[in-house]
């Protein structure tokens, strides 16, 4: 579980880089709200699995507290901002 969980923060970290990247690059305005939409998405992502990760080999609650950090942005992401 603990790999996993390291995983698929590395895989979302990954991703959000990739998105960023893409932003830089691109000079497409019309799908630039969407991508920066989707990068705080995979930005928050990244800190909930990393978060979890590190609270499960550890126990301690700086892990916890960056997995609820990461629920709270993800949901205010996902209700304020139009994909």
């Amino acid at each position: 579980m603990k790999y996993l969980l390291r995983i698929l923060g590395i895989l979302f970290s990954l991703a959000t880089i990739a998105l960023a990247l893409y932003l830089l690059i691109n000079d497409n305005n019309r799908a630039d709200q969407a991508m920066r939409t989707w990068s705080m998405v995979t930005m928050c992502g990244a800190v909930i699995f990393n978060g979890a990760h590190f609270y499960t080999r550890r126990k301690d609650n700086r892990g916890l507290i960056s997995v609820i950090v990461g629920i709270i942005i993800l949901l205010v992401v996902v209700i304020k901002f139009p994909f």
